[in-house]
């Protein structure tokens, strides 16, 4: 069960009844240094575990503010504080902020739950969880569809698009749409169609040797990813990137050693970059991709990993 409450404030269970827009008032300019720049948000889902939180339900609120003053208010506040008097002060000299709240209970997914307004506004996100130490205010600093995980730790932000602010590009990818998302176009594109698996025997001692393909609109991640070791992207690291970008294309495959496998039709359209992984000892780092049509990863007996064209260049 959840409970969204983005125009009418009616804390029955978590605070005094107030009368305070929430997701529908006018952008007001506040007492700030300036207006901040826009959080294009269009969705929010929210997921939570069956065992969090000891089965309790648990309070989210979302809120908004044109004022950047405003915003460090809010961040200087901790849940106790925002669920609390501080809170309730705050909706009251802030009446033209925007206010999207919900009670999500374990074992739940709700949403997706359409914020989308007009205007410039920075986010902070309240997330009551049971702990030792009551919980900060979570900076929300992503832009398009976006999933909120409620975990013991607390709430964490993933999906949609980082609100980049490095060159003015509008991205929809996978059906997910960032309109007036920053970010820098890939420095060296591919157009590649076609992936083909080629694993010697003997390699990774006979294990099977799990091969990932990724690929985005966006140059800024593609130097993430080149920056990160094989040992990196297969551990933990790789998971957190994976989940706080769903909007990036992976391909992913598993092939016995002493096997030729494919070729995979990996066609997308759109201007892309993309490197690969191998998850062999005597990998140790990504392979980027050039303007082939089609590619061949080839891994040795030694366990490297090299990719080699397999069909005619792209001409952009």
């Amino acid at each position: 069960m959840v409970r969204n409450m983005p125009c009418k404030r009616a804390w029955l269970l978590l605070a005094p009844v107030l009368a305070v827009a929430g997701g529908c008032a006018a952008p007001g300019s506040g007492d700030g240094s300036g207006p901040m720049p826009t959080l294009t948000l269009e969705t929010v889902t929210l997921r939570m575990a069956a065992d969090v939180n000891d089965r309790w339900p648990v309070p989210v609120e979302l809120v908004r503010v044109a004022d950047p003053a405003a915003r460090e208010q809010l961040l200087a506040m901790n849940v106790d504080d925002w669920f609390g008097s501080a809170g309730e002060a705050f909706r009251v000299a802030n009446t033209d902020a925007l206010y999207d709240a919900w009670e999500l209970v374990p074992g739940t997914t709700a949403g997706p739950f359409d914020v989308r307004v007009a205007g410039r506004y920075g986010g902070v996100l309240f997330c009551s969880v049971r702990s030792e130490e009551p919980q900060l205010a979570v900076p929300f600093e992503r832009d398009g569809e976006v999933l909120i995980s409620v975990g013991n730790e607390g709430c964490t932000v993933a999906g949609g698009c980082a609100s980049r602010r490095a060159g003015l590009l509008s991205v929809s990818w996978g059906g997910r749409t960032c309109t007036g998302r920053m970010m820098a176009r890939p420095a060296r594109p591919t157009r590649v169609r076609e992936v083909t698996l080629e694993v010697a025997r003997g390699a990774n001692d006979n294990w099977p040797v799990r091969v990932d393909l990724v690929r985005t609109p966006d140059g800024a991640l593609i130097d993430d990813l080149l920056d990160m070791d094989t040992e990196v992207w297969f551990g933990k690291a790789g998971e957190e990137f994976r989940n706080a970008n769903p909007e990036v294309r992976f391909d992913s495959w598993e092939v016995v050693p002493g096997t030729l496998a494919g070729p995979y039709d990996v066609r997308l359209d759109g201007r892309v970059g993309g490197v690969v992984f191998c998850d062999t000892a005597g990998s140790f780092g990504p392979t980027e991709l050039a303007n082939d049509t089609a590619v061949v990863v080839e891994i040795n007996a030694a366990g490297g990993c090299a990719v080699r064209s397999g069909g005619r260049p792209w001409s952009w």
